[in-house]
């Protein structure tokens, strides 16, 4: 299962998940067909918070991925400096 189909159904849970990274990058379930990814304006460190609605999990899912990617956030991104 690729990161974005992953992202999509844990998300859709009714339990209510949210996937944080750190950098203030997360995607939510807000109601049954509402989710929510906050994310960061810039990579700066005191960048303003946005946040985006959609009404499937999947293009939710694939911006917060996208916006994960742009902003080179996760730990497959660490370099042995960062450590």
């Amino acid at each position: 299962m690729d990161d974005v189909k992953l992202i999509a159904s844990l998300v859709s849970q009714p339990a209510g998940y949210t996937i944080s990274i750190g950098g203030g990058l997360d995607i939510t379930r807000l109601d049954e067909n509402i989710f929510s990814v906050t994310f960061p304006e810039s990579e700066s460190i005191d960048s303003d918070i946005k946040e985006k609605r959609f009404k499937d999990a999947e293009s939710a899912a694939r911006f917060f991925e996208q916006k994960r990617q742009a902003l080179k956030l996760g730990d497959d991104f660490l370099t042995e400096d960062d450590e």
